[in-house]
C-alpha cells in the first residue's frame, strides 16, 4: 500500500530534510490548496504556495 511505502521509505543521505518531510507527512501537501511549491536555487527549502505566484510568499508554508 501507499502507506507502507512511505513508511518504509530510506532516504539518500544527501536528501534535503525537505524532501522527507513531504514524502513522509502527507498532510503537508494537504495543506498546500494551491498545488504549487517554490524551490530556491540552493535546493535548502520549500514554500508551499498559497498561489501560483513563487513571489507572494506571505502566508505560504515554508518547509526546512
Amino acid at each position: 500500500s501507499l502507506r507502507d511505502i512511505i513508511e518504509n521509505f530510506v532516504p539518500p543521505h544527501n536528501m534535503p530534510n525537505w524532501k522527507i518531510q513531504l514524502i513522509k507527512d502527507p498532510a503537508l501537501l494537504d495543506k498546500n490548496t494551491s498545488h504549487y511549491i517554490a524551490i530556491p536555487e540552493d535546493n535548502s527549502y520549500c514554500y508551499l504556495l498559497k498561489s501560483k505566484r513563487p513571489r507572494d510568499i506571505d502566508g505560504s508554508i515554508k518547509i526546512k
